[in-house]
């Protein structure tokens, strides 16, 4: 029996430190201290040019071909195309505030998912609308090694408004 013992725990001698090489090989081949700081100031700058309503900042922080998604509309692709959808809303960032709680990745590629809270107006109009909600954000690593925002989700934590009707 004593002996089963020590093979056991000379197996477990072995092992452990394979599985803390693993545990470290796994982390290594996360982002890099830097690429998170690096998405860190492109949310950062995106954010603070969505409020100052520079929307050719915004679209600068988006790959060519980025992809937004948002409840009720079709997807906007391409900064054209956003930069359009802005324009006929007449969308005013009246207050904003987006807090990212993740940021993760591997190689070129790295998702960040958040938190919203906004209020805007539309169409000229002065009457503030609330939101607030969820965002998740894809970003690609450029060959000149900026993050740039390829994909982007939101999702309104606010009740549809009541169909006309009492509905």
């Amino acid at each position: 029996m004593r002996a089963l013992i020590d093979r056991a725990l000379g197996a477990l001698c072995i092992l452990l430190p394979l599985a803390a090489c693993q545990s470290r090989m796994s982390d290594s081949m996360g982002l890099s201290e830097a690429d998170v700081a690096a998405i860190r100031t492109v949310h950062d700058q995106l954010v603070a040019n969505e409020r100052a309503g520079n929307w050719d900042a915004v679209i600068a922080l988006f790959t060519p071909d980025v992809m937004l998604f948002h409840a009720n509309t079709p997807p906007w692709k391409g900064g054209a195309a956003v930069k359009a959808a802005v324009d006929a809303m007449q969308l005013k960032i009246v207050q904003l505030h987006a807090t990212p709680a993740i940021i993760e990745g591997r190689g070129d590629l790295a998702y960040l998912r958040g938190t919203y809270h906004e209020s805007f107006t539309v169409g000229g109009g002065t009457t503030e609308i609330e939101d607030s909600g969820n965002y998740v954000w894809i970003l690609r690593k450029q060959a000149d090694g900026r993050w740039l925002v390829a994909e982007g989700v939101a999702v309104s934590d606010r009740p549809l408004p009541a169909a006309a009707g009492g509905r």
